[in-house]
């Protein structure tokens, strides 16, 4: 539900029919709050890799040429899936 409900819209309604917007609220706000949690969930996991590549990074040896070397910072589905079929 992406509008605000006023009372103006609801006054009419009888009580079954309150009760039915009412429930079907209630799960728009459940599935909007997992939505919250799992957004919450994976900006903190991404800050976590973040921070541990970085981490692994200032602790590599600084090499002369090591500046021009190409560093990847993310994977796509393909990589991953490469990965995975050499790893087995």
């Amino acid at each position: 539900m992406s509008q605000l409900i006023t009372r103006h819209e609801v006054e009419d309604l009888c009580e079954q029919e309150l009760q039915s917007k009412f429930y079907d609220l209630m799960q728009d706000l459940i599935r909007s709050q997992n939505m919250l949690n799992e957004r919450s969930k994976a900006l903190a996991s991404l800050e976590t890799v973040e921070a541990e590549l970085n981490r692994k990074r200032a602790l590599r040896p600084s090499l002369p040429y090591a500046e021009m070397l190409p560093v990847r910072v993310s994977l796509d589905l393909a990589d991953c899936i490469s990965v995975i079929a050499r790893a087995a």
